[in-house]
């Protein structure tokens, strides 16, 4: 039978069924030797671990979320199909690849820690420039008198005037007086 006459959904199972029996032997053979396409973060029991891209690792089981694997220092955990190859050849181009991001992102940092530095610098400068212009102005300034310490005193109060009698309340006085000697 020629491919030409199988439908072409039916091919395309075929070859990703083939792909994928090639890729995941079962657990227990030689061949379970896997790479890492990516670094991966690993939960462990001691915190979480940084592994690099093409690592080696051994697969130890199929798990639901993908697979479980372990590296050759001992520690074990899970993570997606997706992030594993049996192919060396991908592992070590991942490897290079995460190598080339890794040292254009400490070029990256490197060039923004200069700039950042080079504006430290200056600002410094112009801070120390600052304070010197200010020690000479204050050094060549005349003395100004102390104040004489003389207490607070309103100007234009109430308080300020003289006491006035109240017209109203004398004659209201008097008149009970004044009445009394009528009677």
């Amino acid at each position: 039978m020629h491919l030409k006459q199988i439908p072409r959904s039916i091919a395309s199972l075929a070859i990703l069924f083939s792909l994928t029996a090639q890729a995941e032997p079962p657990a227990g053979k030689a061949t379970d030797t896997r790479f890492l396409l990516e670094r991966v973060k690993a939960i462990t029991d001691s915190g979480i671990v940084g592994i690099p891209a093409g690592t080696e690792v051994v697969l130890l089981a199929k798990t639901t979320v993908g697979a479980k694997v372990k590296t050759k220092d001992g520690t074990t955990f899970e993570l997606a199909n997706e992030k594993l190859t049996s192919d060396p050849a991908a592992a070590e181009a991942s490897k290079k690849k995460a190598e080339e991001e890794e040292a254009q992102n400490n070029a990256k940092r490197a060039s923004l820690l200069a700039a950042q530095r080079a504006k430290d610098l200056a600002r410094t400068q112009q801070v120390e420039s600052a304070l010197s212009s200010f020690s000479q102005i204050s050094a060549a300034s005349v003395a100004v008198p102390a104040a004489s310490a003389t207490p607070f005193v309103p100007s234009g109060s109430i308080l300020d005037q003289p006491a006035k009698p109240c017209a109203t309340v004398n004659k209201r006085i008097k008149e009970p007086k004044d009445s009394a000697q009528k009677h």
